[in-house]
C-alpha cells in the first residue's frame, strides 16, 4: 500500500506555492493507496473557511483533496495552522480528521506540540505574520499558559477533534 504524506501546503496563505501544490495533488490522486497530511494543509491563521472553498487559486486545493478523499481514505492530523479545522469538519468531509498516532516505529504529528517557541512567537519566517503578530499576541500567550497548564500543547490544537 502507498501512503503519500504531506505536510505544510499553507493554502490560503500568499506564500504557498499553488502550482507545485496541484501538482503533487495530481501525484496523489494517480498513484498513492492513502493520502496522510500531517498539518497545515489550510491556513486558518491568515485565511477563513469562506476564503478558502470560494476564491481561487484557494478554492481549488481544497476542493482537489476533497475530491481525492472521495476516492481513497485522506486522513488530516491538524497542525498550527489549521487547528480550527476541526470545528469546520463538515466543509471538508470526506477528509476525515485525526489525531497524531504512532505506527510501526513512527510517530505520525504535525511537530508544532513540540515547538514552544511556535506557541508564543509565532512563525516569524512567514513574511504575512510579521504584519500580524501585535494584534494575535495576546492569542499566543494564552495559548502557550493554557499549554502549560494543561502539560499537553496538542490538546489546545486538537480541540476541534475532541468536540466534533
Amino acid at each position: 500500500m502507498k501512503r503519500y504524506i504531506a505536510s505544510d501546503f499553507h493554502n490560503g496563505n500568499e506564500v504557498a506555492d499553488y502550482d507545485r501544490v496541484m501538482r503533487f495533488l495530481d501525484l496523489v490522486d494517480d498513484d498513492a493507496d492513502e493520502f496522510l497530511i500531517l498539518g497545515d494543509w489550510e491556513d486558518l491563521l491568515f485565511s477563513n473557511m469562506t476564503i478558502l472553498t470560494e476564491i481561487e487559486p484557494y478554492s481549488s486545493v481544497t476542493e482537489r483533496v476533497k475530491e481525492i478523499a472521495q476516492k481513497k481514505p485522506v486522513n488530516l492530523i491538524l497542525g498550527n495552522h489549521d487547528w480550527p479545522q476541526g470545528l469546520f469538519a463538515s466543509n471538508i468531509e470526506p477528509i476525515s480528521i485525526i489525531p497524531p498516532f504512532a505506527e510501526d516505529g513512527v510517530y505520525y504529528t504535525h511537530g508544532h506540540e513540540w515547538d514552544w517557541m511556535s506557541i508564543i512567537v509565532g512563525t516569524p519566517v512567514d513574511p504575512i505574520w510579521w504584519g500580524k503578530t501585535f494584534p494575535i499576541l495576546p492569542l499566543h500567550l494564552l495559548l502557550f499558559f493554557a499549554s502549560r497548564t494543561w502539560e499537553k500543547a496538542q490538546d489546545i490544537y486538537n480541540m476541534g477533534v475532541t468536540i466534533i
